[in-house]
């Protein structure tokens, strides 16, 4: 920014950091002194006063701060001068009785400006506050602006943003709700001037109104005070951040946070306020309803999550050195509720809405979390290391974020967390723990977890879990977390009697076939009659989550199903809108011999006697652009399609044997090519794509082919 001062007097422009008398501060090299202009770009000390006539004119940017030595500092302002703060002073005394001639000292939004004393006279000048102003006395002067006036004492002031009735040790507020119109936070009719505040901003909802707000949308703003008898409230799926202070003089009824079926209302700020934080359960009364909750306040009384009628609560113990993952579980009926740990509530109501009221946890919080090397065999799965947990703020928390901060204590093959996926505590047999690591989750796991949330963590050893202020987020409409985009890809099992399950792969650049600890989880069962997984090369252990590398020929994937029930499998993948475009998908069974190509087709129907297949179905990942329309090359193979017919050249001293199937799995033609031989495949009586595979002992190529 240049600055240009009129007159005979002197412009200064700070250089560097320093002190008022130093001449190197300034350009041109010099002491500023009465009736000078000053441009402060830096932290300038004041080590000496400014007194009659008074500075002519000063401009401090945002880069800059005036600072006072702490030797009683002051700054007379010169008759008609102007001032403007962008960025901080803090000096003893400022002494703008000068104003009164057409004067203006004026604090921008953002800015911020702390005096012992201001002296102040009557007139046509102008005090405007925009941003901060905080004195000890102040004197006799009509302020406007839309920023923040907290004073000590008001002697003789007129008026502070037109409120004339004033109280020493008062904040007062240029924005303030009216709620003339209606309780919408956005409409400007709601607002003191018809100004609505924004990130850098401060506002005071005041005690009186008609309406009070409910916060619809995203809001971002500086500063909040809730004044006694006034409140806000924060509709479901919206969030509330308040970035520097909140304030709240209204006790539990001054901040109120919704819940229902469509998400909770979310509250960012490091200040320890009151609040209400509701937590919406859905359920049906024929059955008992689960949920892992946490709480969003401090030390939450047991009757918040159990009403008299209810059934019971429990978290669960790690410590309990049974070999069986379900024994854990802990009854408890009473005393106050742990930060960060996460309780099953069962229910016999249809759907309800807990309220949790008290300090809103907005610090950090630490949780501890312990590893018992009981012995096995487990015959319901190993319980070491499984810790219920809960995010203990009211606002979502970023589940890649958490599982970041706690790498060191969370197990490296369980590098994710784990909820009970029953929104309606039905029961039901689709029923099962939604898994979310860093970079994707199955069953609509996303990254934000939405406030009075509970869920697993497979701790590798005893420690403490730190839940953080800087893994808070905000959190879009969906009753559980928020939405991203990345390349990854469900596949789904339906079975008999509405069984469901999903795993999930997700391309990354820097992924490998084998296990990586940020990218892969294994799974934690959790409904008895179906479970789908997948294996990392030769590991026995079974994944729900597994990262690929970008494909350059083809990944073949040994999938896993344990079918609880006699009956119909339908095996399908989700919306391959968040895939790799170039990434074809084939399901192959080695039982029928049938290949799949799940892109093309609905999927795949098999019937199955109940019991675990682990070696049976296969995924191939196959590169898309090596499957040309007219020539596709292998290893020391050719392959060239034309009028229904394809002919392969086998350069090879092996044979191959030849598969062409249909897309929906259907065998169209089987042979051996010889080695150092051209086989011409005849005419099917098809159209459009086929699917060819080669095989021998050593190597195997999936290509489609077009036949027109």
């Amino acid at each position: 920014m240049t600055i240009q001062f009129t007159g005979m007097a002197t412009s200064y422009t700070s250089v560097s950091n320093g002190t008022w008398t130093n001449t190197s501060t300034w350009s041109p090299a010099g002491c500023p002194g009465t009736s000078d202009q000053v441009v402060i770009n830096h932290t300038v000390t004041l080590n000496t006063s400014i007194g009659q006539p008074g500075l002519g004119s000063m401009i401090i940017n945002s880069s800059g701060a005036l600072i006072s030595d702490g030797n009683n500092r002051s700054i007379i302002m010169k008759t008609g001068g102007t001032t403007i703060i962008y960025g901080v002073i803090n000096i003893e005394q400022l002494d703008v009785k000068n104003l009164a001639n057409n004067g203006t000292f004026t604090i921008a939004t953002g800015a911020t400006a702390t005096f012992s004393s201001i002296v102040t006279g009557g007139g046509s000048g102008s005090l405007i506050v925009n941003g901060n102003l905080t004195a000890g006395n102040v004197n006799a002067i009509t302020i406007t602006g839309t920023g923040t006036v907290t004073g000590t004492s008001y002697s003789g002031v007129s008026s502070i943003f037109g409120i004339t009735s004033l109280v020493n040790g008062t904040t007062y507020y240029g924005i303030r709700w009216t709620g003339n119109s209606s309780k919408e936070w956005n409409n400007t009719s709601n607002w003191l001037n018809g100004v609505i505040p924004n990130s850098y901003q401060s506002a005071n909802i005041p005690g009186g109104c008609s309406n009070y707000p409910e916060i619809s949308d995203d809001v971002s703003i500086n500063v909040l005070e809730i004044s006694s008898g006034a409140s806000v409230t924060v509709l479901p799926g919206y969030t509330l951040t308040v970035i520097q202070n909140m304030i709240n003089k209204n006790g539990y009824s001054g901040i109120i946070l919704k819940s229902n079926s469509s998400g909770t209302g979310n509250l960012i700020t490091d200040s320890q306020v009151s609040g209400t934080a509701e937590r919406w359960l859905g359920g049906n009364s024929s059955i008992k309803p689960y949920h892992f909750i946490s709480s969003p306040v401090n030390n939450a009384s047991f009757s918040t999550i159990w009403q008299n009628g209810d059934y019971n609560v429990y978290y669960y113990n790690e410590t309990d050195t049974s070999s069986d993952l379900d024994i854990g579980w802990q009854r408890i009926s009473g005393g106050n509720l742990e930060n960060g740990r996460g309780y099953a509530v069962v229910s016999h109501y249809s759907s309800r809405t807990l309220s949790f009221q008290g300090t809103l946890n907005n610090a950090a919080i630490s949780k501890s979390v312990t590893y018992t090397n009981s012995s096995g065999p487990f015959s319901k799965g190993d319980p070491r290391g499984w810790n219920l947990v809960g995010n203990p703020f009211p606002c979502a928390l970023s589940s890649s974020a958490f599982i970041s901060s706690n790498s060191q204590i969370i197990d490296s093959y369980y590098h994710a967390v784990y909820f009970w996926n029953d929104l309606d505590g039905n029961m039901d047999r689709a029923s099962d723990y939604a898994v979310r690591n860093s970079v994707t989750g199955t069953q609509g796991a996303k990254d934000g977890i939405q406030p009075g949330q509970g869920f697993f963590i497979k701790a590798s050893t005893s420690g403490n879990l730190q839940f953080l202020p800087s893994q808070k987020t905000s959190i879009d409409h969906s009753p559980f977390f928020i939405n991203e985009n990345i390349y990854d890809l469900s596949v789904f099992v339906e079975g008999p009697e509405n069984l469901q399950n999903e795993i999930k792969f997700v391309i990354i650049p820097d992924a490998t076939t084998g296990h990586d600890k940020m990218y892969d989880a294994l799974k934690l069962r959790g409904n008895p009659f179906i479970a789908l997984y997948s294996f990392v090369e030769d590991n026995p252990e079974q994944y729900i989550i597994q990262g690929l590398p970008p494909v350059e020929d083809e990944i073949i994937i040994r999938i896993g199903l344990m079918a609880g029930k006699n009956g119909e499998y339908f095996f399908s993948i989700g919306n391959t809108a968040h895939f790799s475009a170039y990434l074809d998908v084939f399901l192959e069974d080695r039982i029928t011999g049938k290949m799949i190509d799940l892109k093309m087709e609905n999927g795949y129907k098999v019937v199955l006697k109940a019991g675990e297949y682990n070696d049976r179905f296969f995924l191939h990942f196959v590169n898309s652009s090596r499957n040309a329309l007219d020539v596709v090359e292998a290893p020391h193979i050719q392959l060239t399609s034309h009028d229904k017919q394809v002919i392969l050249s086998n350069y090879t001293s092996g044979k191959y044997k030849i598969g062409m199937y249909s897309t929906d799995g259907k065998l169209l033609f089987q042979s051996e090519i010889m080695p150092f031989f051209t086989e011409v495949i005849p005419s099917v009586n098809t159209k459009g794509i086929v699917i060819l595979i080669l095989q021998n002992e050593s190597h195997r190529v999936i290509r489609k082919v077009f036949l027109n």
